[in-house]
């Protein structure tokens, strides 16, 4: 059963899909895989196991999508082959009548269909599998996202903007762990409540009690008004606010056409293996 991290925000423009790559990558690159770390191994060698990283674009405007495959979700991503053959039931206006999917009866026979005609591998890391969005075919309204039926040991999920559709609250229901990107402006603690309450929601206010919601500032400047808006976040929101923190030009070339320059060698690859770091220091923490 994978560990399934969830990275989630009401807000657009918080940085969840830089965040969202900047975690599955730092799995299989040379700075941190959460469990073990390794040299990387012979070109020849790098091959997807069954149980390497997933990440899942969840996210309408399929942002990792674009930045895993080097150009637009919607041109590369056929229909009928992306996130939506992983929803459970299957939603009868993604998946035509003739497709094998549509004789799924149980979340694990829609893996099983399913992942072999969504899954990808990432070509700048070969060890990474992606689960695609297209706006074309986004399943938003389906009942249950199929993660933990999954076959990795890591789940990244990236999520749209709107946690209240079903698809969101599944993911959020199914995460043993949510990281939630915040900028340091005015609205930020607000913002970051309103994510807690969907937390809560979807059932999963165990997470919050155990510090297992990380919220992370994202883009900090190094200016007092930024100084005095991370002071207000971390008194209104306490523990939950991560202690890594991401400079603005940590994530500069990270999510858009040009962004297969990402390397091992990444300046926010560090910093996410920060934030694994700090995940997992919590997985042991007994709920109050």
């Amino acid at each position: 059963m994978p560990f399934i991290l969830a990275v989630a925000n009401r807000k657009g423009g918080t940085g969840k899909s830089t965040i969202a790559v900047s975690l599955a990558v730092s799995t299989v690159s040379d700075t941190v895989a959460p469990g073990k770390r390794s040299r990387k191994a012979p070109e020849e060698e790098v091959r997807r196991k069954p149980t390497d990283p997933i990440l899942v674009d969840t996210d309408s405007q399929g942002n990792a999508t674009t930045w895993a495959l080097g150009g637009a979700a919607d041109e590369l991503v056929a229909p009928g082959r992306s996130v939506a053959c992983l929803t459970f039931p299957i939603d009868r206006r993604l998946v035509s009548s003739t497709d094998p999917l549509a004789l799924a009866k149980t979340p694990e026979e829609v893996v099983e269909i399913g992942l072999p005609l969504a899954l990808r591998t990432v070509p700048e890391f070969p060890r990474l599998g992606l689960i695609p969005a297209t706006p074309r075919h986004h399943p938003e309204q389906s009942a249950r996202l199929c993660l933990r039926e999954l076959p990795a040991e890591i789940v990244v999920v990236d999520t749209g903007s709107d946690c209240s559709t079903p698809l969101v609250r599944s993911v959020l229901a199914q995460a043993d762990a949510i990281v939630v990107p915040t900028l340091c402006e005015p609205w930020s603690t607000d913002g970051c409540r309103n994510v807690l309450e969907e937390i809560v929601t979807a059932g999963r206010g165990d997470l919050i009690k155990s510090g297992r919601v990380r919220v992370v500032i994202n883009r900090r400047e190094r200016n007092k008004t930024h100084d005095v808006l991370e002071q207000s976040l971390r008194k209104h929101l306490g523990g939950l606010v991560s202690d890594v923190v991401i400079p603005k030009a940590a994530p500069i070339g990270l999510v858009s056409a040009g962004a297969g320059a990402i390397t091992p060698r990444h300046k926010i690859l560090p910093l996410a293996a920060a934030l694994w770091d700090d995940i997992l220091s919590r997985l042991e923490r007994k709920v109050a």
